[in-house]
């Protein structure tokens, strides 16, 4: 009876580590683009991360998911390839993009609604007569559909960010309450992949995650705060501005500056005398 009913919470936190692990490879790919490298992410904690996949229970395309993003995590190389990316920041952007020049231009919210979604809707046919994944165009259709809502409700052209403002403070509440009990996020979702439960018993390499989080901690508390204060005064322009800019671009520069964090981090694990057994 205690298997039967501890069965379904065990298949949940599989189904979310398993989101967790695409998710976070999803982003690094389609967001930056970053080609192959070779991996540090070999030896001890190698294995011990596919022994943690396997004991909960993790097919064979779950395990390929997370060793591409343990390779991508850990590799000592940083190059860069437009494969994938440019297409991925082109369907984020874009309809935003449409929505400001079409409220400038006209400064009528109904215009500027209806060329994004439009637009929206044009990126994701294209994609998909191309057969090429439409699922960012979709979530970027799905996204602009929210806040037309809110705007054609309101009235109010700044409002058309509002679903972001509120995802962004979401995040940022996340972080620092992962950071005040001691589990980073960017550990929880990362650590376990590379060598599952390990991560936190080494003293360096939760540091290190600390940092990962508190950077991106830093970046989404900036990015809620610029945002809500031009949202106060209703200046759709430089809100409009500001969220192309501190929108992607900045979080490339998260990614960025936490994969340098990590990988050095792992460098200095990897480097370190083995004790002798």
């Amino acid at each position: 009876m205690v298997t039967t009913s501890l069965a379904p919470r065990a298949a949940v936190d599989n189904r979310s580590r398993d989101v967790g692990c695409r998710t976070g490879l999803w982003f690094i790919r389609q967001g930056l683009g970053f080609g192959e490298a070779r991996s540090f992410a070999e030896g001890e904690h190698v294995m011990a991360a596919e022994r943690w996949g396997r004991t909960r229970g993790a097919g064979p395309g779950v395990m390929r998911a997370r060793a591409r993003l343990r390779e991508w995590v850990t590799a000592p190389e940083f190059t860069v390839s437009g494969r994938g990316g440019v297409r991925g920041l082109f369907d984020a952007i874009s309809p935003h993009l449409v929505y400001l020049v079409g409220f400038v231009a006209t400064e009528d919210v109904t215009v500027a609604v209806w060329s994004a979604l439009g637009w929206s809707g044009a990126l994701l046919v294209w994609r998909a007569i191309r057969r090429r994944p439409i699922r960012q165009a979709l979530t970027g259709m799905l996204l602009v559909g929210l806040s037309a809502l809110i705007v054609l409700t309101s009235g109010r052209g700044v409002d058309f960010y509002l679903p972001h403002i509120l995802r962004s403070m979401g995040v940022g509440l996340v972080l620092l309450a992962s950071l005040l009990v001691g589990r980073p996020l960017v550990g929880v979702i990362v650590g376990p992949v590379i060598d599952g439960s390990h991560w936190r018993a080494d003293t360096a390499m939760l540091r290190a995650y600390r940092w990962c989080t508190a950077v991106w901690a830093v970046a989404v508390i900036c990015r809620t705060a610029v945002s809500l204060s031009l949202y106060f005064v209703d200046n759709v322009l430089a809100l409009g501005l500001a969220h192309l800019v501190l929108g992607i671009p900045l979080f490339a520069g998260v990614v960025y500056v936490d994969l340098r964090i990590l990988r050095r981090a792992y460098a200095v694990r990897r480097a370190r005398p083995r004790p002798e057994r």
